[in-house]
């Protein structure tokens, strides 16, 4: 299991994206987004892999507890596409889990809330305080 702490690189990704002549999407900007707002909330941001490959987009780790993100793009999700947030948790049980995706309607799936991208932006501060 790997966690690499993403606070020391994003000075150099965040100023790489404005140079990019590509339309830039909801979601990348979300990734984008995700990396600069947590550390105002004293959040500390990581990446989670295991040796078997399987991952977690974003773990924030900060005063509020331990909070996994994983993001997916598609409008769609299945329970397959939360193996990453779902072994992440038998590992860290008190962490929240979410899973953030293209789609237009929150869900729950496998006790995980499964939220619109969009809608996640607008109620990131409340996501991360605790519930």
């Amino acid at each position: 299991m790997v966690f690499l702490d993403i606070n020391s690189i994003s000075h150099i990704l965040i100023p790489m994206w404005i140079f990019l002549d590509v339309k830039l999407n909801i979601s990348f900007f979300f990734d984008v987004f995700i990396l600069i707002f947590p550390p105002f909330f004293g959040y500390q941001l990581y990446f989670w892999r295991t040796k078997n490959g399987l991952e977690v987009d974003f773990i924030l780790y900060g005063p509020e507890g331990l909070i996994a993100i994983e993001i997916k793009r598609s409008r769609h999700v299945q329970s397959k596409d939360l193996r990453g947030l779902k072994e992440f948790k038998k590992d860290y049980p008190p962490a929240r889990c979410y899973l953030f995706y293209g789609g237009s309607t929150p869900l729950f799936i496998d006790d995980i809330p499964v939220l619109p991208i969009e809608q996640a932006l607008r109620n990131l501060d409340q996501l991360l305080r605790p519930s």
